[in-house]
């Protein structure tokens, strides 16, 4: 049987350490209205443009994508003419996808063979049906994070590319093989990031006898660890008739 004393002794211990997870736990109370910004108040996360390519050239890097995109295709003659006599060039389609991840826990996910958006005339089974697609267009950002110390915490490269000017026909301007590429992925052990690309939108800015394929893509940036959360959003719009892409980096 334990002894009066070393009942006490226990009781005393107990006391003492509810006292500090106390003491802890208000402490690390943090107010939910004022989480994201508590969590984030010493780390700087920037997003800039980079006129950095990491490859040797831009021309490798479109060989590159060109290559992957390569694939045999089966052409049935009937339905290709099917295809044409239907074919709307004032109505504006992506036949790529809605939604893709680019990078996903610190690994590059994307297969540009599949992961790609475009803005063709409705009723074409794909681009090979069009011509006059200028070369692959390439602008290249960098998003990275420092401490209040200095100490890097992820830094990321990442290229928007695009193909326009494509036409069906000779009639309007389009784009395709609109993707984004991750070159350089690194983070202190810790942080995780991820990159996705979704809210894919494809319309006609031109007009009927005209048309000028739009999209816009919107890209969500997330890194993360246990004691803070970064985001930012981008949106990223291109036109058929304009190497230019216009876009908007929404920091959190």
């Amino acid at each position: 049987m334990l002894k009066v004393s070393n009942v006490l002794t226990i009781c005393a211990r107990c006391a003492a350490v509810a006292a500090i997870l106390q003491v802890m736990v208000s402490c690390g109370h943090v107010d939910q209205q004022n989480e994201s910004s508590n969590l984030n108040s010493d780390v700087n996360l920037q997003v800039a443009e980079s006129g950095l390519i990491p490859l040797d050239q831009p021309a490798a890097l479109e060989a590159d994508i060109l290559k992957q995109l390569e694939a045999p295709k089966v052409i049935n003659p009937f339905r290709e003419r099917m295809l044409t006599s239907f074919v709307d060039i004032s109505g504006i389609v992506n036949l790529g996808k809605l939604f893709f991840d680019v990078i996903r826990r610190n690994q590059p996910v994307i297969n540009v063979r599949y992961d790609y958006a475009n803005a063709l005339p409705k009723g074409v089974s794909d681009a090979s049906m069009m011509g006059n697609f200028s070369n692959l267009q390439v602008r290249s950002f960098r998003a990275f994070a420092k401490n209040i110390y200095g100490m890097t915490l992820y830094d990321v490269m990442y290229s928007v590319v695009h193909q326009y000017w494509g036409s069906y026909q000779g009639k309007g301007k389009y784009l395709h093989t609109v993707t984004v590429l991750p070159h350089t992925i690194r983070a202190v052990t810790g942080y995780t990031v991820d990159m996705t690309v979704g809210e894919v939108a494809a319309i006609n800015a031109g007009t009927a006898e005209e048309p000028v394929a739009s999209l816009t893509m919107s890209m969500h940036f997330r890194a993360y660890s246990i004691f803070h959360r970064l985001e930012v959003n981008d949106v990223f719009q291109f036109r058929g008739d304009s190497e230019q892409v216009t876009y908007k980096h929404k920091l959190p």
